[in-house]
């Protein structure tokens, strides 16, 4: 969303606009939705990766009951997440050579 604040007369081929940022408090909704140029290049960098083994952190464990527990993580390349669909798996390894132990777990948040 933008406020023109003036137009002048410029050479052809030139946009004759001044735009001024507006605050969330006067943004369409929708435009909220997309997100900032920085997030959606993280997650164009993070869909090269897709195939590739990233490393994450930890940010949070919650107990969910006595037998499940909730991860939280955030990649440490700051590349971003990628789209996924509910029912979606993620594989972990932990260790970097052949004896490296890997599992897949599902994703358990609403998609984005």
């Amino acid at each position: 969303t933008f406020q023109v604040i003036k137009g002048v007369s410029l050479p052809a081929g030139s946009i004759p606009l001044e735009f001024k940022e507006q605050t969330q408090d006067f943004m369409s909704p929708n435009s909220l939705l997309t997100g900032t140029w920085a997030q959606a290049d993280a997650q164009l960098r993070a869909q090269k990766l897709t195939n590739a083994w990233r490393p994450y952190t930890v940010t949070r464990i919650v107990n969910e009951n006595s037998l499940i527990k909730s991860f939280y993580l955030e990649p440490k390349d700051n590349f971003g997440l990628t789209d996924f669909k509910p029912g979606q798996y993620l594989t972990i390894r932990l260790g970097d050579d052949d004896t490296a132990l890997i599992r897949t777990y599902t994703i358990s948040v609403a998609p984005r």
